[in-house]
């Protein structure tokens, strides 16, 4: 077994193994990672061909580990442990290296060494809810997120942006991204510096697109279900987050 990054040529069979597990990745969505030139995906392959899969993103200070998956009929033989161990590896020297889990693989991960840092929402919204925001193009929202998340994503957060929509809030600081995806539209970051105006404008983000519309929240809100509980589990230093001005994450960290 070897490990390589993964060519344009392997999205077509990575989204095939993400459909399986059901979280709707597209081949854009791995073309827009790779060229933002912070985010990597490794596969694992041998003579029969690709295995599994991991992506790693550099944010600076923090590293964040996503789509960790090997195929079913792969699974038990310690193929998952030695991606992780990869993709820690290419991330090289962080304060802190983080990442989403389902419950499902939550056990795995913290076998691995990684703490629980707390319970959050995948969710799906029903509608219905009013929200108010406001487009200001000029708004500098990399500060912002840095100032509620921690660590800085200039890179990712340009390109969500470019193949989003950004909406501010009415009133004060904080801005949503708004992401048409076809096969699963979602929004996040959703950011506010007043807890009234970022709730309206998470259903502003929301209302952008209409019912099924998803995003990873903090705490549940009116109007939305739970799709499936996820954690956000970490190695180092625990990541920090402004819980009063923080209401959605990003949903390409989710996988």
């Amino acid at each position: 077994m070897r490990f390589r990054e993964a060519v344009l040529e392997d999205f077509p069979l990575l989204v095939e193994l993400t459909e399986r597990e059901g979280w709707n990745y597209t081949e854009a969505d791995f073309v827009n990672l790779k060229n933002t030139g912070c985010a990597h995906t490794l596969v694992a392959e041998d003579v029969g061909g690709i295995l599994g899969m991991i992506t790693v993103i550099d944010y600076d200070n923090m590293g964040w580990i996503s789509n960790v998956l090997v195929k079913r009929s792969k699974r038990g033989s310690g193929i998952g442990k030695r991606l992780l161990a990869e993709g820690i590896g290419i991330l090289g020297r962080k304060e802190t290296v983080s990442l989403f889990a389902y419950e499902r693989s939550k056990k795995f991960y913290q076998s691995e060494g990684f703490r629980l840092d707390r319970a959050l929402h995948f969710v799906r919204y029903k509608g219905y809810m009013s929200g108010a925001a406001t487009r200001r193009g000029s708004y500098d929202f990399l500060r912002f997120q840095k100032e509620c998340f921690g660590y800085n994503c200039p890179k990712i957060l340009n390109m969500l942006a470019s193949i989003g929509t950004v909406l501010s809030p009415v009133e004060g600081e904080g801005f949503a991204i708004v992401r048409a995806d076809p096969k699963e539209p979602c929004v996040g970051p959703v950011v506010a510096d007043d807890p009234v105006a970022g709730k309206s404008l998470l259903y502003a983000a929301f209302n952008q697109i209409g019912a099924g519309c998803r995003a990873v929240l903090p705490r549940m809100v009116e109007g939305t279900d739970e799709v499936e509980r996820v954690s956000r589990l970490y190695l180092g230093e625990r990541p920090i987050l402004d819980e009063g001005r923080v209401f959605a994450f990003s949903g390409l960290e989710l996988g």
